[in-house]
């Protein structure tokens, strides 16, 4: 510190211990990692919607494909798109079909109500894949 001619006191910061200089490198390296933090959990928050909304389509696709393979495979029309929908939910799922399933699916009407799962319940299904009856396990 020195005393200027009118009497001011001048701060020098080099001779202040610990002083402004210091405080200033921390404000702004705190400043800047604050900054990344929010930006990288931003973007994580952002990479997880995309994620999440990319699955949703997927699913709708799944739901597409199984639509396509309740039609009647009779209908020459419905050949490639019984293809695209068997191959799209094999690509989806985390277990794929056998050779023999795939070649049951192109030529075959895919049969079954659709109640969904419900656990606790044994069901017993007709040729036609109609629900006879139902029990608790």
């Amino acid at each position: 510190m020195a005393w200027a001619g009118s009497g001011v006191l001048v701060t020098y910061v080099a001779c202040l211990p610990g002083g402004f200089a210091m405080r200033f490198n921390e404000v702004i390296t705190a400043a800047i990692v604050g900054g990344i933090a929010g930006f990288l959990t931003s973007l994580s928050t952002e990479a997880i919607k995309y994620y999440s909304k990319n699955r949703e389509l997927d699913i709708e696709l799944v739901k597409i494909g199984v639509s396509i393979l309740r039609a009647d495979p009779k209908e020459t029309q419905t050949e490639g798109a019984r293809e695209w929908a068997v191959d799209t939910i094999n690509f989806f799922s985390p277990i794929k079909f056998s050779p023999e399933a795939k070649t049951e699916l192109l030529k075959n009407q895919l049969r079954g109500f659709d109640y969904g799962y419900e656990p606790g319940y044994d069901c017993t299904f007709d040729n036609e894949g109609r629900p006879l009856g139902c029990r608790v396990r």
